[in-house]
Parts: C-alpha cells; sequence; structure tokens
C-alpha cells in the first residue's frame, strides 16, 4: 500500500514537471519570435489620406475640371464652349493669376462655375509646414472672397502633390482635397483627335469621374465641344464637383473614390 501511495506521487510529480516545461518551452518561443512579429507591424505603416479622385453615384456623373493658367482669351474659349453646351465646370486658380485676372474671375463665378483654390503661385506644398500650407490656402481664399464674396471650400494641390500635412491643413479649414480620376494630360499639346480620344476611351472613365484639363494649352474648342458631346451622347451628364461630391457622412477607399456611408 505504500508503495503504491509513493509511486502515485512520482506519477503526480512527473505529470507537474512535464506541465512546467511546456509552459517554459511555450513562452521561450512566443519571446523568440515576438520581435519578428513586432517588427511586422512597424514596417505596415497606415496609409496616407487621398483626396477625392472619384464619387461613387449611381447616375451617370461626370465632373469637368480645370487648372487655370496663361491667358484669358483661352478662359473665354473655353466659357464660351461650355455655355454654348449648357453644363458647369469647377476652375481651380492659384493666387497669382486671380490677381492678374479679377475680371475674369468674377465672369467665372457670375456664369455659375465653381472656383477652387489651388495654392498662392502653383509651387510644390510637399515640403511645406501644415501652418505654411494653410497660409498658402487661406490667402488665396480671401483674394477671392474679396471680389466674388464666395466662401471656397474645394483645394487641389499644384501639381496634384498630397501629403498628410497637406490634406490635414485643407481640411482644418473645411476644404474638401480634390483629385482627379482622368487626367487629360492636354498640356503636352498632342492634337485634338488623340485627346479626345484619351478623354473618352480612358480606362478610369466612368460614373463619377473627375477629368482634369488645363486652361492655357491647345485645349480648342474643337476638343472641349468633342469630348462633352461624345460623352453626352454615351449616356453621362456634367455636374461642378460641388455638386458631385458628398459633403458629410462619407469615407474614402484606397484609390481616392468617395463613398457614402450606410
Amino acid at each position: 500500500m505504500d508503495i503504491d501511495k509513493e509511486r502515485e506521487k512520482i506519477g503526480k510529480f512527473i505529470k507537474a514537471g512535464l506541465l512546467g516545461l511546456s509552459i517554459v518551452l511555450l513562452v521561450g518561443c512566443s519571446v523568440m519570435y515576438l520581435p519578428k512579429i513586432v517588427t511586422v507591424f512597424q514596417e505596415e505603416k497606415p496609409k496616407e489620406n487621398l483626396p477625392i479622385n472619384s464619387v461613387d453615384c449611381n447616375d451617370k456623373k461626370l465632373a469637368l475640371s480645370f487648372d487655370v493658367s496663361g491667358s484669358n482669351d483661352k478662359i473665354d474659349n473655353i466659357l464660351e464652349v461650355l455655355e454654348s453646351l449648357g453644363i458647369k465646370a469647377t476652375f481651380f486658380m492659384t493666387g497669382d493669376w486671380i490677381d492678374e485676372h479679377a475680371d475674369e474671375v468674377r465672369v467665372i463665378y457670375r456664369k455659375g462655375h465653381d472656383i477652387g483654390n489651388r495654392s498662392l503661385r502653383n509651387k510644390r506644398m510637399t515640403d511645406l509646414s501644415q501652418e505654411e500650407c494653410k497660409q498658402e490656402i487661406q490667402s488665396v481664399h480671401k483674394k477671392v472672397k474679396d471680389l466674388t464674396g464666395q466662401d471656397m471650400n474645394l483645394f487641389r494641390a499644384p501639381y496634384g502633390e498630397f501629403n498628410e500635412t497637406i490634406m490635414k491643413a485643407a481640411e482644418e479649414l473645411g476644404y474638401y482635397p480634390i483629385g482627379e480620376t482622368v487626367d487629360s494630360m492636354d498640356w503636352k499639346d498632342y492634337g485634338v483627335a488623340p485627346l479626345v480620344n484619351k478623354v473618352c476611351n480612358h480606362e478610369k472613365l466612368k460614373e463619377g469621374a473627375i477629368i482634369l484639363c488645363h486652361t492655357d494649352t491647345k485645349f480648342t474648342k474643337d476638343a472641349l465641344s468633342k469630348i462633352v458631346k461624345t460623352l453626352q451622347k454615351e449616356g453621362y451628364t456634367f455636374e461642378k464637383v460641388s455638386k458631385l461630391i458628398y459633403s458629410y457622412n462619407y469615407f474614402i477607399d484606397e484609390t481616392g473614390r468617395q463613398t457614402r456611408k450606410i
């Protein structure tokens, strides 16, 4: 009987020892692989916020936007075409251009088009501090406010280069950062037909797309008319950016597409 008790004690001791050894081994393995796990999480940085490059909508709506520069005669041509077609567009302006073309700014506003902010001098803002970015945006805001009475809320960074600092500066000032879906690349001046084809057959063109054009190019009346008429035949309509985007209750996906929250 005593022998059986001793054997039982020895068995319990062995089981306890094996359990303890298992725990030690598990802890050791965890410590061994913990640095690797931590490294993985450290390397997986969160993605920066993106501007609104397109809008998720049910209707076949597009927005036509222009980065403004150059002479006023080309602006007049573009405004004439837009008026003849009965559509409104969005014009992103720099502070320098506004200073030189105050009358054109007033005309664009009176005709019912959007006026957007494109910084003071169209210089890259990615190396600026958040406060410097705010100063760039606010200075242009004041110029347009003084000329038209309008408080702008659309901002496109020079060269389309956004970073987290620029995004936060714009959003804290009540602006919606705006990118583009289809870049016409019209500044290359590669001809009317290729330009029409590039825009109208662009792989990313679909409902909610924002088309980027420039005013100081050979983007002639014929090219603009053909683009608009071609897309209208395909069932598309045109809205100003301010009318296309959602102003609240939305999120931006990894492509910059703005979607309404359910």
